[in-house]
């Protein structure tokens, strides 16, 4: 699963990487993003790239009874459920990203666990795009098996776009399933890196940038 994510770039910085043409809602820099709240993201398209604000998760569409909040599709689910394959086709997004997080499990006893939150970017913290899949209500993040480096820690990941199939994602017109799929592998683990966070990251309610410095940052400059 992937429910926490960040995006800190300036704008322009945007505007340039991911040749956005227009950006019709500007956000100030998301520190700890999470489920319902509004975020960037690119839509396919066939002509210019413009970028959007959207709730992040929507109403799931494979339950009619308390469908709850989709926030998540798994890699494989395009293949193996025939339900999901147009989302593929027709309603791809990238999700503008700097990094997201996850968390290691510790199992205390009596049926309890801890929660450490780590985490990840790719080795020369550039921004990156997600792939997601966007309606007129929202968007969801695609996931996927973990690489080495997350599966110490979690056993999904993010699709993260590598950046040469990023103008292919982003071509509303390419609707070779096959090619799609191929796009959705995890990310080099040799290509990231990641730190663990304060807990403090783990409450969604903590937007401010602190929550991002890790600890081994934070215990360096007490010594």
């Amino acid at each position: 699963m992937c429910s926490r994510y960040y995006r800190f770039k300036d704008l322009k910085d945007l505007i340039l990487r991911f040749k956005i043409a227009q950006v019709l809602a500007v956000l100030d820099p998301q520190y700890n993003i999470a489920p319902t709240d509004m975020a960037l993201v690119i839509p396919a398209a066939d002509q210019e790239r413009v970028g959007v604000a959207k709730r992040f998760g929507i109403t799931n569409p494979f339950f009619n009874q308390n469908p709850g909040l989709l926030i998540n599709m798994r890699a494989e689910s395009f293949s193996e459920k025939a339900a999901f394959k147009p989302y593929l086709l027709n309603q791809r997004c990238l999700v503008v990203a700097d990094g997201f997080i996850g968390w290691r499990r510790v199992d205390t006893g009596k049926k309890k666990t801890d929660n450490y939150p780590f985490r990840f970017d790719v080795k020369n913290h550039e921004t990156v795009g997600l792939a997601g899949i966007y309606t007129e209500e929202g968007f969801v993040v695609i996931t996927t098996a973990p690489n080495a480096l997350v599966s110490t820690i979690h056993d999904r990941m993010p699709v993260i776009l590598r950046k040469g199939d990023e103008e292919a994602w982003l071509d509303s017109n390419l609707k070779d399933f096959a090619k799609l799929i191929t796009m959705l592998a995890p990310y080099p683990a040799a290509d990231m890196e990641k730190a663990e966070l304060p807990k403090a990251a783990s409450n969604s309610r903590n937007k401010q940038a602190d929550v991002l410095k890790p600890i081994a940052v934070r215990n360096a400059a007490l010594d």
